[in-house]
């Protein structure tokens, strides 16, 4: 059965919290845009970049690793103010003729050569998108070397590494592709047990569980040889003639929490579990030294959540059993868990009985109990001025002290109108305030920048040479929108906007009483956020 707890009810704020912005999937080729991008982000108050460091591209022959496009992309965040996140793909990225991309797991592993190294459905279909735990011994060592191998390549740059983010699986979480093959959303998925080495596993668990001889009764049944016991019947895509002979359990799997029925999801999901320690155990072996917090994603597996007649059935093909277990797991393994989706709503109706808001407020309630450190981040790309989706992330980032939002993807926020909603809501959740300038309609010429001096150390304490710098964000002509942050404890601001370099000039000084979050808006007009806690207070600079 599906375990939590109940909601925390007192928000709580991290002051260790980061906003991170996730980067693309295909490989950057304009790195001066790229560059521009980065400076962009940064104003708004992203602080570190993750990017997937695909083992298909730095790994094509076997130990001959080539690491010179990520020197080059991690230089580049470097070198903009932020820390990097590498995530360690090495599951596979995008499909043949891709426009985003395609980096397979690398071919001379000889991954497709077995169907027990990829994930087998009960209709044949096996998925090598990433290996599965039953492929042995030789994929785990070849992940070690991996690891050993960025440690020894990355570790002069240690100090811009703000965490590493390990690859479970499937879109580099830790879970079943169960929702891959012969798939659209929101259908429950496919069980991913009916590999030859997957059945053998299950068999070898219920025989070890119940110290079983054979024909003993089981879950109701006659068990007479080892081959009676079976992963169950899911014929959730087609009915294919004869597909449930021989499978316990038959086609109500999903529709009753038969004793069998929790025996599976105990063996199911303890086998992801298993998985995960394996790839951990290396990856605390080699990066450890790097001194950062290493990183799994849980899949926010939010449809059939309401279903009336399978609830939660799409979880259950995930691997998403028992969240208490798993975050246990995780936070015994010294790992950070990522939960995605966090931005959602609940939608109860058919047929999508999504319940994302209620999911992730109990996953991220459960990782507060459980003491398990816990980032965010958002499953699908948030729009203009989405107020509820940015109002979710909000209130789950304040609610259950999480470690961070990783945002998906950094070109949504390189859009003034994502970008201020982003500043506004998510920037930052800590215990100082933030404060965030966009600064608009002054004219400059070449050579001239806005800077923000003022009252509070961060502003200069009225010293312009020690003023805080704005971004240009983008321009008309000679008219820019410039934007920047500070964080400060102080309760109020005096401030002014300077023109430096030639023919400098200063605006009017301006005092303002500081909430949480505060938006300064000088000579500009953005869309009015819609929380009661994020103070706006707009500015006229004629004089500039």
């Amino acid at each position: 059965m599906l375990s939590f707890i109940s909601l925390a009810s007192v928000s709580a704020f991290n002051p260790s919290y980061r906003a991170e912005a996730l980067g693309p999937l295909s490989q950057i080729t304009d790195w001066n845009a790229f560059s521009a991008d980065l400076r962009r982000i940064k104003s708004l108050g992203v602080v570190a970049f993750a990017t997937d460091v695909w083992w298909g591209l730095v790994e094509k022959q076997d130990q001959v690793f080539d690491w010179s496009y990520y020197d080059k992309l991690s230089d580049a965040i470097i070198k903009e103010g932020l820390q990097w996140i590498p995530i360690l793909s090495t599951h596979q990225c995008g499909a043949p003729n891709d426009p985003a991309c395609y980096y397979p797991v690398p071919s001379w592993t000889g991954i497709t050569s077995n169907p027990n190294n990829g994930f087998q459905d009960i209709f044949g279909n096996v998925n090598y998108e990433s290996f599965s735990p039953w492929s042995g011994d030789y994929v785990y060592q070849q992940y070690d070397e991996l690891f050993a191998a960025f440690a020894e390549h990355y570790l002069p740059k240690k100090a811009s590494i703000a965490r590493i983010d390990l690859s479970g699986g499937t879109s580099g979480e830790l879970r079943y592709p169960s929702y891959s093959i012969n798939w659209s959303y929101p259908a429950r998925g496919q069980i991913q047990a009916y590999s030859p080495a997957a059945v053998a596993d299950f068999r070898n668990y219920i025989v070890n569980k119940y110290s079983l001889t054979f024909k003993a009764s089981l879950w109701g049944a006659q068990l007479n040889t080892l081959q009676d016991i079976t992963p169950p019947c899911d014929t959730t895509v087609q009915a294919v003639s004869g597909v449930c002979a021989g499978k316990t359990g038959g086609d109500n799997f999903f529709k009753a929490n038969s004793a069998y029925a929790v025996d599976f999801g105990e063996w199911y999901q303890s086998v992801l579990i298993r998985h995960g320690k394996r790839i951990s155990d290396s990856a605390h072996a080699r990066l450890d030294i790097f001194g950062v917090k290493i990183a799994m994603k849980i899949a926010g597996v939010h449809w059939q959540f309401y279903n009336p007649t399978e609830p939660r059935s799409a979880e259950k093909a995930a691997g998403y059993w028992n969240y208490t277990t798993i975050l246990s797991a995780l936070r015994d393994q010294n790992l950070e868990a990522t939960f995605t989706a966090i931005e959602l709503n609940d939608n109860g109706a058919a047929p999508f009985y999504s319940g994302a808001n209620t999911l992730t407020n109990q996953v991220l309630a459960l990782c507060q109990q459980l003491g398990t450190s816990c980032g965010t981040e958002n499953a699908l790309n948030i729009g203009f001025a989405d107020v509820s989706g940015y109002g979710n992330m909000r209130n789950v980032l304040t609610r259950y002290n999480a470690a961070s939002l990783t945002f998906l993807r950094y070109q949504d926020l390189t859009k003034i109108g994502s970008g201020q909603f982003f500043a506004s809501y998510v920037a930052s959740v800590g215990n100082e305030r933030f404060v965030w300038f966009a600064v608009d309609n002054i004219p400059t010429s070449f050579g001239q920048n806005l800077v923000i001096v003022g009252s509070d150390p961060k502003l200069g304490a009225w010293n312009v040479a020690n003023a805080l710098p704005l971004t240009t964000y983008s321009c008309t002509g000679s008219t820019c929108l410039w934007t920047g942050y500070f964080k400060t404890t102080a309760t109020s601001v005096s401030f002014q906007v300077y023109v430096t370099g030639a023919n400098r000039r200063q605006c009017s000084t301006t005092t303002i009483n500081l909430n949480k979050v505060n938006n300064v808006w000088i000579n500009t007009q953005l869309t009015q956020p819609q929380s009661a806690d994020i103070q706006v207070t707009s500015v006229a600079a004629s004089l500039c």
